[in-house]
């Protein structure tokens, strides 16, 4: 019998797998299931935050009360503190002691912080046609408060840091991916945060003074300084666009019957 050597060619123990996208679609999968978890777990910290009862919240604001020394007020300061005063007065937030703080920069944009201080920037006050348009960012950064945006934020960003450093140890560059991946998340929670925020300040700013004229006053200046790419990026990226915001408040304005004179 003459010997025939068997073609192996078809018998070669390799596969045509792609590794490298199944090691992308693990990590995907991977990113999602992350994503996921961050997401339950921070609408479980918030639906807790919204039912601690007023005593509770006092005394979580109050372990924030010296993160910044609180100075003499300049007579600005002292003029524009009556105005939040008296948001305060017309809100549900009276029992809240609250200070205002003007800061100097041509920077378009106001903070509430942890301790119950509102900044707001000197070129935003400059730039306000009247005190309604003040009043209105005032009223919105009291909307952070009244949603307390500020404790659910610090329990989303326990949450992020927890699953991070529990699966991945706090220096991976896997870590920093998940990180910044989450991040993305959280801005689309922030751009509604923001949202509310402009609705609740609507609402107070009616109560305040009977009308709404000048709440798209704010909105309008950040759009014409909206020139400086970087500080756009930084801004939009956690706010919606200020024409979005516009067209949802006129919107609102005029379904509620909110008496209003545009600019």
């Amino acid at each position: 019998m003459q010997f025939e050597p068997k073609d192996t060619e078809l018998e070669n123990n390799y596969g045509d797998t792609n590794y490298a996208k199944d090691i992308l679609l693990l990590f995907g999968t991977f990113l999602g299931l992350v994503v996921v978890l961050y997401a339950i777990s921070g609408f479980t910290i918030d639906y807790f935050i919204d039912s601690l009862s007023l005593e509770n919240e006092a005394k979580v604001s109050k372990l924030f009360s010296s993160i910044e020394a609180k100075t003499e007020q300049s007579e600005d300061e002292q003029k524009y503190q009556r105005v939040l005063n008296q948001l305060v007065a017309a809100s549900n937030q009276s029992h809240k002691n609250f200070i205002l703080k003007i800061k100097s920069g041509k920077i378009v944009n106001a903070f509430a912080h942890m301790n119950q201080e509102i900044s707001i920037y000197d070129y935003v006050i400059d730039n306000s046609k009247t005190e309604n348009e003040v009043a209105m960012i005032l009223a919105h950064e009291l909307g952070h408060y009244h949603h307390r945006h500020h404790l659910k934020a610090l329990g989303r960003v326990g949450i992020l840091l927890s699953i991070s450093t529990m699966l991945l140890g706090v220096d991976s560059e896997i870590t920093e991916a998940v990180f910044n991946t989450v991040q993305m998340v959280q801005m689309t929670f922030s751009r509604q945060q923001e949202t509310d925020c402009d609705l609740y300040g609507l609402e107070l700013l009616n109560k305040r003074y009977g009308n709404v004229t000048g709440a798209t006053g704010f909105l309008t200046q950040i759009e014409k300084d909206s020139s400086d790419l970087e500080s756009a990026v930084q801004y939009f990226s956690t706010h919606p666009h200020p024409k979005e915001r516009k067209a949802l408040i006129e919107k609102v304005i005029e379904e509620r019957g909110y008496l209003y004179q545009k600019p």
